[in-house]
């Protein structure tokens, strides 16, 4: 698969955002990352990730998948799939992507 130099230096951009907090009212450890292709999208790459750990006394469990179109731009895939059961479908269909060669191929 061959997707536009933007495209990933804005996925390798974010991904590199997604350190781990650890500060006076928040410690966050990035718990889970995969880089992912969906055949409904295929112009995007679909960036997973899940936060654990406290934000301002609370526990948090946040597991988010964000879509980088062609041009490189994010969006929250909850802001793009509104329906809960379509989301669910599209999260299904998602398959890990590797780099492999210089090409990225899904598993």
């Amino acid at each position: 698969m061959i997707f536009p130099e933007k495209q990933l230096v804005s996925v390798m951009n974010f991904v590199k955002e997604l350190e781990p907090k650890n500060e006076m009212d928040e410690r966050i450890r990035l718990e889970e990352l995969e880089i992912l292709y969906n055949a409904d999208m295929p112009d995007c790459i679909i960036v997973k990730h899940r936060y654990m750990g406290y934000r301002s006394g609370n526990d948090i469990d946040e597991l988010r998948f964000n879509i980088f179109d062609a041009e490189g731009n994010r969006k929250d895939v909850r802001n793009v799939i509104n329906d809960p059961n379509a989301r669910w479908s599209f999260y299904h269909h998602c398959k890990e992507l590797y780099y492999d060669g210089g090409m990225l191929k899904c598993k």
